[in-house]
C-alpha cells in the first residue's frame, strides 16, 4: 500500500510539474502599465512585429491585418488592465495614408512606451520629444527595439513608408520597386534610414506597430507579464489529488 502511495504521488508531482513548465508557450500576454504614468493618462504601446511580410500592398488595413495576425499567433489573446486589445494599428504610410493620420493625428497628450516600460515619445506630435519630432524625437529617449513581449527585436531594416514627420515618404509602402525603411536600432531616424533609405518591396521585413489609445490604470509596473492561470491550474489539481491521498492515508492507519 505504501509502495502504491509513494508511485501516486511523484506522479502526481511529475503531471503538476510538466503541465508548468509547458504552459509558458501557449500563455496569454498581460501588459502592464509603465512606472512612468499615472492613473488616467493616455497613452499607447509601440512595438516591432515578431514576424516579417513585403511591403507591395498599397491598403494600409493590409498591413493592420496582418500585425493583428502576427500578434495573436504569437502571443496569443494579450490584455491590458483585464481588457483583450485586438485593434493593433501598423506604423506605416501608403501612396494614400499617412503614418501620422493612420495613429489619428498629431496629439499632445497621447505619449508612447515600449512594452518594457521605456518611454519612447511624450507625444503623438511633431514638437521636441514627439513621435513625429524627426531627428530630435525618439532619440530623446530609445529606439523602437523591443517585441511586444518586451524582449529585445533583431537588429534590422523595418517597412515604414514614411518621412520622420509621419507623413508619406517619397516611397511609401505599395510603391514599385523600392519601399522607405526604419531601423529597429536608429534612435533618431527611426522611420527613415539614411543609409539604406529604401528597399526592394518584395522582401520580407517587420513592420512597427501600435496599440490603441489605452488609460493607465492604477497599478505601475514596468515589465509584460505571461498569464499563470494554466500553470496555477495545474498545481492547484496536483495539490488536491496529493491531499486526498495523503487523507486516505491516515484514514488507514488510524484504522489499522
Amino acid at each position: 500500500m505504501n509502495r502504491l502511495m509513494n508511485r501516486l504521488f511523484r506522479l502526481c508531482a511529475l503531471v503538476a510539474l510538466a503541465a508548468v513548465g509547458t504552459s509558458p508557450a501557449s500563455a496569454d500576454l498581460i501588459l502592464s502599465t509603465p512606472s512612468g504614468l499615472s492613473a488616467g493618462d493616455h497613452f499607447r504601446f509601440i512595438f516591432v512585429t515578431g514576424s516579417s511580410t513585403a511591403a507591395t500592398s498599397s491598403d494600409i488595413t493590409a498591413y493592420d491585418t496582418f500585425v493583428r495576425n502576427s500578434v495573436s499567433s504569437l502571443y496569443g489573446t494579450v490584455t491590458y488592465d483585464g481588457s483583450a486589445i485586438t485593434n493593433w494599428l501598423a506604423v506605416g504610410s501608403t501612396p494614400t495614408v499617412s503614418a501620422k493620420d493612420h495613429l489619428g493625428g498629431y496629439s499632445s497628450s497621447v505619449s508612447v512606451w515600449r512594452p518594457d516600460g521605456t518611454q519612447i515619445a511624450s507625444s503623438l506630435d511633431t514638437a521636441t520629444g514627439g513621435l513625429w519630432s524627426g531627428i530630435s524625437g525618439v532619440g530623446s529617449y530609445d529606439s523602437v527595439s523591443r517585441y511586444l513581449d518586451g524582449s529585445s527585436a533583431d537588429y534590422t531594416n523595418v517597412w515604414t513608408g514614411s518621412a520622420n514627420d509621419g507623413t508619406a515618404g517619397l516611397l511609401p509602402m505599395g510603391s514599385s520597386p523600392n519601399v522607405t525603411v526604419g531601423h529597429t536600432y536608429y534612435f533618431a531616424n527611426w522611420l527613415f534610414t539614411d543609409p539604406p533609405g529604401s528597399a526592394d518591396a518584395s522582401v520580407s521585413y517587420p513592420l512597427f506597430a501600435v496599440s490603441p489609445e489605452l488609460v493607465a490604470s492604477g497599478t505601475p509596473s514596468a515589465v509584460p507579464e505571461i498569464d499563470p492561470a494554466t500553470g496555477g491550474s495545474a498545481l492547484s489539481l496536483g495539490a488536491g489529488v496529493l491531499a486526498m491521498i495523503e487523507q486516505r492515508r491516515r484514514r488507514g492507519l488510524k484504522a489499522g
